[in-house]
Parts: structure tokens; sequence; C-alpha cells
């Protein structure tokens, strides 16, 4: 029987809290500890995905890797963090015909997307569901079907409001931040509610629980500023710690 707890699988969201474990497993010696991190983007992983027809499917090697993995370490509960920025594709920055959408269910700051065209909801819903089909949801279903344990689904953090703190730090969208312009928080937050919204309804039933960022970390819906990140879209170990107590009260896992 093994004495690992927790396996946490995930691409760059995963750091916060691999980050936050480290420090505070910092005594503990390695093969004693009850955590387990595999960051999904590093090169023993890749490549993640083979792509037939525009749909994405977890490659082969890949598939055969996790399996081992999660039968010799035999874990409580396993935590998944895999992708997370698709929805940012849509979200992020100023599209050149600024957009927007009503969603009926959901009440939001409209600041700055008064003269935008207003889209279909469920246009925009289909779109975000076909980014979460061919990023995180391909991962999640191969745990679903590989795991014997519960799986913890990590959501990644709520989106930054304020525009200086995107424009010091644009990460991934580098020049493109200067060049189109950062789209209005009400819209970015809208989008990522509505992400939450397709990858909840994609494992209701099943025997995964969803992992939301902590009410400690939020302020009006946005990640509050103690748990920014030198980055756009991720958040700190800070919140990695956060995420972390809520693992350990939700599965039940010493580590």
């Amino acid at each position: 029987m093994s004495s690992v707890e927790l396996l946490a699988f995930g691409h760059s969201h995963l750091g916060a809290l691999q980050q936050a474990y480290v420090e505070s497993a910092k005594d503990v010696p390695l093969p004693e500890r009850k955590a387990r991190f595999f960051r999904l983007n590093t090169k023993g992983f890749q490549p993640n995905f083979v792509t037939t027809n525009g749909k994405n499917d977890l490659a082969p090697d890949l598939k055969q890797r996790l399996k081992s993995i999660l039968i010799k370490q035999d874990p409580k509960a396993v935590l998944l963090s895999a992708m997370g920025n698709g929805y940012n594709s849509l979200a992020m920055l100023q599209h050149p015909k600024p957009f927007n959408f009503y969603w009926p269910e959901m009440d939001f700051d409209e600041t700055g997307l008064e003269q935008a065209e207003e889209i279909p909801f469920d246009l925009i819903k289909a779109q975000v569901k076909d980014i979460a089909e061919n990023e995180a949801l391909v991962f999640w279903r191969e745990f679903n079907a590989l795991a014997k344990c519960p799986i913890y689904l990590l959501l990644p953090p709520p989106p930054v409001k304020e525009e200086s703190h995107i424009r010091a730090y644009p990460g991934a969208f580098g020049e493109r931040v200067q060049k189109y312009g950062i789209s209005p928080p009400g819209l970015r937050l809208k989008m990522y509610m509505l992400y939450m919204q397709v990858l909840g309804e994609a494992v209701k039933g099943t025997n995964t629980i969803v992992i939301e960022a902590p009410f400690a970390a939020l302020s009006g819906g946005y990640l509050a500023e103690p748990y920014w990140a030198h980055d756009p879209t991720h958040a700190n170990a800070a919140y990695g710690a956060l995420i972390l107590d809520d693992i350990r009260q939700k599965a039940g896992v010493e580590i």
C-alpha cells in the first residue's frame, strides 16, 4: 500500500501549489512527503496531445505513463489542474470589434462594454465549451477513467481586475497587450465564470469535486491583490497555500 496521500497533476497553474507545498514541507525528507506533483508541461510528459480532425486526445505514451503512476502510487486523492488559460484567448485582449454577451443568470459590471456588439450567449458558451473540450477536459476524462480515488478538479484563479498590473506583467501576452489593449474587467470575469460553469457541468454526477477559488482570495469576484503573481493569469504561492488547506479539508489528506 502506497504512503502517498495526494497526487497532483497539472500545467502552469499547479506551480503555485507546488511552491507552497515545498515551503510547507521543507523540513520533511523528500521520500517521506505525502504529496507528489507532476507538471504535465515538462519534457517527460510531452507531447500531451495527438490531434485528429481538429480534436485533441492524449498521446498514447502519456496515457500509459499516467496509468503507471496511478497504479504505482495508489493515492488517496488526485488533484488535477490541467491547462486553464484557454478561455483567455477570448477574454484577455481587446477584440478589434468589441463584443459582449448577456448572461441572464448573472449580474456583472458592464463598464467599458456599453458600445460592444452583443453576441448570443449560446454562441459564446459553445466557443468556451470547445476550448474546454480540447484542453482541460481531455485530461480530466482520462483521469476519470483511470483513477480509483476521488478527483479534485482545480479551477484556474479568477482574473486580476486592475489593467495596470496586466500591463506591467503581460506574461505570454507580451507585446499584444500594447498592440490590442485589454478587455474590460467585467468581460474577463464573465468569461472566467462561464468557463467555470462549463467545467462544472462536464464533471457533474462523477467522482470529481470542483475546487473553486477560496473566498479569502477574492475581491469583488476578482483575484485579491495579495495573491497576484508577476503574470496576468496566474496566482502566487500564498494562493497555493489556501488551495492546499482546502484540499486537506475536503479530501481528508495529511500532506
